[in-house]
């Protein structure tokens, strides 16, 4: 842990709009659905079974937060996690917080 000599006051506010963004349920499943992965906005739509307009409208605060890119081939619209260390949160996350086990604070 860093000593309060070393916390560079922008980094940390860096760090909290990076978590705000990521704090949305739905733009968290998006996420962890990218990580196995680039998907088009189908792809997600089915894997998360939602509208595309909603899916859509998460993935566009995704990319604003830097979390996610997009490449354009032809149509079709295909999105990746930016930084590896995403990735490491959710499987982080994941420890933390297991699949079927609610009693966890």
């Amino acid at each position: 842990m860093p000593d309060q000599a070393t916390v560079d006051r922008f980094r940390v506010h860096d760090a909290a709009h990076y978590l705000r963004n990521m704090s949305h349920q739905t733009r968290l499943r998006i996420v962890c659905v990218l990580a196995g992965g680039e998907r088009s906005v189908g792809e997600l739509q089915d894997a998360l079974d939602m509208p595309q307009a909603a899916v859509s409208q998460q993935l566009a605060k995704l990319r604003s937060g830097g979390i996610v890119t997009e490449r354009r081939t032809g149509r079709q619209v295909y999105y990746r996690v930016i930084h590896s260390e995403t990735i490491d949160l959710l499987q982080m996350l994941s420890g933390m917080f297991p699949a079927g086990d609610r009693g966890r604070s």
